[in-house]
């Protein structure tokens, strides 16, 4: 299936990437696997449940 968005990944200036160390720094393998699997189900296209996250955009 095709992706339909597109999920960019904040790198600090300092070039390390604090979701990506969060999540694999995460003790519960279930709770890793369920944001990894809702974070693809979001690329392609099943915003269901999604919420947009306000500071992203400014407001």
């Amino acid at each position: 299936m095709k992706e339909l968005f597109e999920i960019i990944e904040y790198v600090t200036p300092e070039r390390k990437k604090p979701f990506s160390a969060w999540l694999f720094r995460l003790k519960d393998v279930r709770g890793r696997a369920l944001v990894q699997s809702r974070l693809k189900r979001i690329e392609l296209g099943n915003l269901a449940t999604a919420n947009t996250c306000p500071a992203a955009y400014g407001n």
